[in-house]
């Protein structure tokens, strides 16, 4: 299926991306990007689609839209897998998963090569974290040949480059590399105004990330900064409406309180909070965990 391509110029220039760039992240070239752009060459439904989720451009309507019933299939399996790597618990389901998605049409664009790469990474649980920064750093380098963690804080990430990223923190963490982590996701959350990505993956990212963080600091042991952070997380929690992380980044606040030596009533208030809004989503387990924990540890009976 061939489109009309007439956005993709403008859509670039409001991102200030040059052609260049854009054919880094595709893996295509240059010249290809400016044939596209001036009408000179058709650009498949794939392609077009790539390029929106490069300059951030929102592509839920536009899938609705154009693509045909196999085409709508392969990018739904898409959106499934996406959900299922968010989701520790539900790694094994991805697992699985991953083998149909790659016999999709999808699958075959250069674009979600990379996205198919680090699920792989994601999903194998026989690899050691050493390696899979290797393997990672390989996966982030298709899009950014010049990666280096300590500049991403100056780079313009996409959906994709974000999640092979913070995986990479996450292996850095398990390696008992606090520091580095730590200053990784710093990086990404300060950049986070300059990403390229769509609201609804704003969304989805940076108030989960921001939790992390604060979760991260405060095992290292970086109590300030990680009260601090907790507090910014609960107001993008509030911002974007996503409210999963809000009993623990309230235990994370009562956990810090008391470390500083706090008041008993300024912690109690919050785990109080973080059980209440716990037992408010549903979610009875943490709810249970929280409370025996506040009076296991804090000494604090909840109601």
């Amino acid at each position: 299926m061939k489109i009309n391509s007439t956005p993709l110029k403008q859509w670039r220039e409001e991102a200030n991306l040059s052609q260049t760039d854009i054919a880094e992240k595709l893996n295509i070239s240059q010249q290809k990007v400016s044939k596209i752009e001036k009408g000179y060459k058709d650009v498949t439904i794939w392609e077009f689609a790539s390029i929106a989720q490069v300059v951030g451009q929102p592509t839920e309507n536009f899938w609705m839209l154009y693509l045909d019933t196999d085409e709508y299939e392969a990018y739904r399996k898409y959106r499934e897998l996406n959900l299922l790597l968010r989701s520790n618990s539900r790694l094994d389901e991805a697992r699985k998963f991953l083998p149909y998605f790659e016999k999709t049409k999808l699958a075959k664009e250069p674009f979600i090569k990379q996205f198919i790469a680090y699920a792989h990474v994601v999903t194998n649980e026989d690899l050691t974290a050493e390696q899979a920064i290797i393997d990672l750093e390989k996966i982030i380098k298709m899009t950014m040949k010049d990666y280096n963690e300590t500049e991403v804080i100056n780079k313009r990430m996409t959906y994709h480059e974000i999640l092979i990223v913070t995986e990479i923190a996450f292996k850095l963490y398990d390696l008992k590399e606090y520091d580095r982590s730590i200053e990784l996701i710093k990086a990404i959350l300060k950049g986070r105004e300059n990403a390229k990505t769509t609201e609804d993956d704003r969304r989805i990212l940076f108030p989960s990330l921001t939790y992390t963080l604060a979760g991260f600091l405060r095992k290292a042991g970086r109590i300030e900064e990680a009260l601090s952070t907790s507090f910014e997380a609960l107001k993008l929690e509030k911002k974007y409406s996503t409210y999963g992380n809000t009993p623990w980044l309230h235990y994370n606040i009562a956990c810090c309180q008391r470390i500083l030596k706090e008041e008993v009533y300024v912690y109690k208030s919050h785990l109080e909070q973080a059980y209440y809004c716990a037992r408010a989503h549903g979610d009875n387990e943490s709810a249970a965990i929280i409370k025996k924990d506040a009076e296991e540890n804090f000494g604090i009976l909840i109601q």
